[in-house]
């Protein structure tokens, strides 16, 4: 992941998937940049009037990241690789968690699987072409 300014999130492209940053620490929700004043947060909200069949609701916010955030605000912006990496992560859950699911493979954007234990993304947003 890559640390950015305000000013560089503002600059990133639709869908840059990023969390706050207090140094050495992500803070709040891991949201996908939709554009400067929207957002998908990836918490769900909950239905909370049908008490028996709650679903969960995915929905755009309106944070406005000019109006919104800090000019000293800092955001960890994580790279396609780690993008891929959260997506493999999750799908393994959905299989139970099986087969064994080596987390030193490193999943690269064209589709290339390595295995790499020191492996660092480069900081290109999951966004950028």
């Amino acid at each position: 992941m890559k640390i950015l300014t305000k000013k560089e999130l503002l600059e990133a492209p639709a869908g840059t998937v990023y969390v706050g940053y207090t140094p050495e620490i992500t803070d709040g929700e891991i949201k996908i940049k939709v554009g400067n004043n929207c957002n998908l947060d990836l918490v769900p909200g909950f239905d909370w009037v049908n008490k028996t069949d709650k679903e969960t609701n995915w929905a755009t916010d309106d944070l406005n990241i000019q109006a919104d955030y800090d000019e000293g605000d800092l955001f960890a912006v994580f790279s396609k690789a780690e993008v891929m990496k959260m997506i493999n992560c999750l799908s393994w859950a959905l299989a139970d968690c099986k087969p064994y699911f080596n987390m030193d493979e490193v999943y690269c954007p064209g589709g290339a699987i390595i295995h790499k234990p020191d492996w660092t993304p480069d900081w290109t947003p999951y966004g950028v072409e």
